[in-house]
């Protein structure tokens, strides 16, 4: 999901939404995109993502992680617990 949102791309499958893309690709748009200057070695390129993504997540103010359905005019979002 996060090559896919990077890339501004659409999913290619339902379960693996970023197959279409290879390694080289990958590497290609973290570094135009993220400034990545790495190999594309798949260890690296996730060591590289997750320190970008945890940076933002710390300055987070706030977090939602699902939202059953939300009212962009006023804001509200609500969050129904039905996972069991």
């Amino acid at each position: 999901e996060f090559i896919l949102q990077t890339a501004v791309s659409p999913p290619s499958h339902i379960v693996v939404p970023g197959l279409h893309f290879e390694r080289n690709k990958i590497r290609e748009i973290f570094a135009e995109k993220l400034g990545y200057t790495g190999t594309e070695n798949p260890t690296e390129m996730t060591h590289f993502v997750r320190g970008y993504v945890r940076e933002r997540f710390l300055k987070a103010d706030v977090g939602v992680n699902g939202c059953n359905f939300a009212v962009a005019e006023s804001g509200t979002c609500t969050i129904v617990s039905n996972e069991g």
